[in-house]
């Protein structure tokens, strides 16, 4: 039962991936538990109406991309974190995979970002985002 349980760093916060009609964005949570990769693959289950994202283990850098020759996980795989980032947080930004995600799971909300819950699949590494789940909306800023 231990492999399977998820604990809470305080230092690092709730998991979360924000879904906008640019793409997708992670918090540094979210980032942390796929372990940084350079780059990911993103997978919809539209059962279940969840994204799946995976770390992929591509030669090269997160700004050169895969290399020729790499089998089709690498070549699926989107830039995702690159190793002299100043920033915490991972955006990619891809319209053609929104789209894919909207034609997917029709009734994910994407003409404002919306925040996700996101949870680590702890047998096979993989990052789980619920789009069940959004989070609470938006708060309004004091004026004045």
């Amino acid at each position: 039962m231990e492999e399977r349980v998820q604990w809470f760093d305080p230092s690092l916060g709730t998991p979360i991936v924000s879904v906008s009609k640019t793409g997708l964005t992670f918090n540094r949570a979210a980032v942390v538990l796929l372990s940084r990769p350079a780059f990911v693959e993103v997978g919809v289950d539209s059962r279940d109406k969840c994204l799946v994202v995976r770390g992929v283990n591509a030669g090269g850098d997160a700004g050169t991309g895969p290399q020729p020759g790499e089998d089709d996980r690498a070549r699926r795989a989107l830039p995702f974190w690159r190793s002299d980032s100043p920033t915490p947080f991972v955006r990619v930004s891809n319209k053609d995979l929104i789209r894919f995600i909207k034609g997917a799971v029709p009734e994910v909300e994407i003409e404002k970002a919306t925040k996700y819950l996101t949870r680590l699949d702890p047998e096979r590494r993989h990052l789980v985002v619920d789009l069940r789940q959004p989070l609470g909306g938006r708060r309004r800023r004091k004026r004045g």
